[in-house]
């Protein structure tokens, strides 16, 4: 299955209404990597977490 088809499968069972996918992006942060704030534009965007664990005190805050 692609993250195309897992991103639509996840809004669907929740009864959001999906479009088309028209981009998707993947970030790779590690230790001590610093990302800059963006704006996506118009639409949704979806975010995954793909840790199977996390700690609070292992830090990783996200603003919106």
């Amino acid at each position: 299955m692609t993250v195309a088809e897992l991103a639509r499968e996840f809004l669907c069972d929740r009864g959001i209404a999906v479009g088309q996918i028209y981009r998707i992006y993947l970030n790779v942060n590690l230790f001590g990597d610093f990302q800059f704030a963006h704006t996506d534009g118009n639409g949704w965007t979806a975010l995954l977490f793909a840790n199977k664990r996390w700690d609070e005190d292992w830090g990783g805050e996200i603003v919106f």
